[in-house]
């Protein structure tokens, strides 16, 4: 999947309400801190299991439900490569 992901991403402090509105396009946000550099991801199934957990807050922040450390790789890679990650 290429896409642009400064339109697809958010900050580490970013509120649920924000997340919704950027992961309609394509079913995930990518958190980036300040510098732009990746640091996580959220998935609209991580989305789903806030949703329906019995402890939501639609206040909760990125940084606590957010997939630290990502595996990702290059377009023109093989999906075994991707497997095996």
């Amino acid at each position: 999947m290429s896409v642009d992901i400064e339109q697809h991403s958010c900050n580490a402090d970013a509120i649920i309400c924000d997340v919704l509105k950027i992961m309609t396009k394509i079913g995930c946000v990518f958190v980036v801190n300040d510098e732009k550099e990746l640091i996580g991801i959220i998935t609209d199934g991580d989305l789903r299991r806030l949703l329906i957990s019995p402890k939501f807050n639609q206040h909760v922040t990125v940084k606590e439900i957010l997939i630290p450390n990502p595996k990702c790789v290059f377009i023109d890679s093989e999906l075994i490569e991707a497997k095996r990650m």
